[in-house]
């Protein structure tokens, strides 16, 4: 048996998310800290579906306010797709649009992920 740490996933494959990774400056997170999820591209098309409670990693209500939501895909190799958007805690229940970007242009891979949206319910 070995103490060796899992090797983080953002190290294994530097191109993947790295938006994300710099913006949270992953390497000074703990692994407790980081605040992300992932997972592979589906294989055929589908909902994937992530919430958050209003709460932050210590189980504590956040403040009121504005908060914005980002999901990264990382299409291939390096080019990559951000969407962004922004809700607020008085907010009532329905869609937030979500906006997109693509961090490069890739006319192959642009359709990969599409139609994502953030709900409030």
């Amino acid at each position: 048996m070995t103490d060796e740490q899992p090797m983080r996933g953002y190290v294994k494959r530097p191109a993947c998310v790295p938006t994300w990774v710099k913006a949270a400056k992953a390497n000074e997170l703990t692994d407790q800290q980081l605040d992300a999820v992932t997972g592979a591209t589906p294989q055929a098309s589908g909902r994937q579906t992530f919430t958050w409670d209003f709460k932050d990693q210590t189980g504590k209500t956040v403040r009121k306010g504005t908060y914005r939501v980002r999901v990264e895909a990382t299409l291939f190799n390096a080019s990559t797709i951000i969407y962004t958007g922004s809700f607020s805690t008085t907010d009532k229940a329905g869609t937030i649009e979500l906006t997109s970007q693509l961090t490069q242009p890739d006319e192959n891979h642009k359709d990969m992920v599409t139609a994502v949206r953030a709900e409030l319910k």
